[in-house]
């Protein structure tokens, strides 16, 4: 697995989970400060170690702010633009009959805080994670008393996770060189067809897990040194 790959291979793989925990609680807290001019450099420099640290190309790195920014973007349009019949709230405004649909006053600078703010810490939980494999999380999650059940649920779901991607990468590459989305309605088709099979394989998974843990003579607790 991606992730997997780049944790281990990372050169603070080994160094105390405890340390990196720290490290992300520091970068939260300067994301929190309210000092952008602080944030901004803080997060450069984040990003500039995780590049050091871990064994990824820049261009992938750059690929994992893809879904948080785009998510940003749409969130920000919703502070920024508004509807009103008060054109006065707006420091630009396009009349719409009776109301306008502008940019709100004073938005601009609280909403820049905002994406700055979000920013830091996506990068610092961008760091904690490509820097500390999956053991280490959940060590530290014992250590802090969280129930055991949450543990294993994560455990469980990461992996499961991954797994799912995997299949799904086969199988849509599988599909791609047969030419599955060359048309619209072919497209169609190869979705349904590629969320039938990853089900399918999700189920028979599940049960080649639960068949291998029998064997094991799993006790319903998974061993965490």
């Amino acid at each position: 697995m991606g992730i997997d790959r780049y944790t281990y291979q990372s050169k603070w793989a080994k160094k105390s989970g405890k340390f990196k925990f720290v490290f992300w609680l520091l970068g939260i807290l300067v994301a929190f400060s309210g000092w952008n001019s602080l944030e901004v450099v803080y997060t450069l420099l984040i990003m500039a170690l995780t590049l050091y640290l871990v064994p990824i190309r820049l261009r992938t790195y750059l690929n994992l702010y893809i879904g948080p920014v785009l998510f940003l973007a749409f969130s920000s349009l919703a502070l920024l633009v508004s509807v009103s019949q008060e054109p006065a709230l707006f420091s630009w405004s396009l009349s719409l009959g009776d109301y306008y649909l502008g940019l709100l006053s004073g938005q601009l600078s609280y909403t820049m805080t905002l994406i700055i703010r979000a920013l830091t810490a996506i990068t610092v939980t961008f760091f904690f994670t490509l820097t500390t494999p999956l053991k280490q999380i959940l060590q530290l999650m014992k250590q802090a008393h969280i129930p055991y059940v949450v543990i294993e649920l994560v455990l469980l779901m990461y992996r499961f996770i991954f797994v799912l991607l995997d299949d799904v990468v086969v199988v849509y590459q599988a599909q791609n060189l047969r030419y599955g989305y060359s048309h619209p309605r072919v497209s169609i088709h190869s979705l349904a067809l590629l969320a039938k099979v990853v089900f399918e394989r999700s189920l028979y998974r599940f049960t080649e897990m639960t068949d291998t843990l029998d064997l094991k003579l799993y006790q319903d607790e998974f061993y965490l040194d």
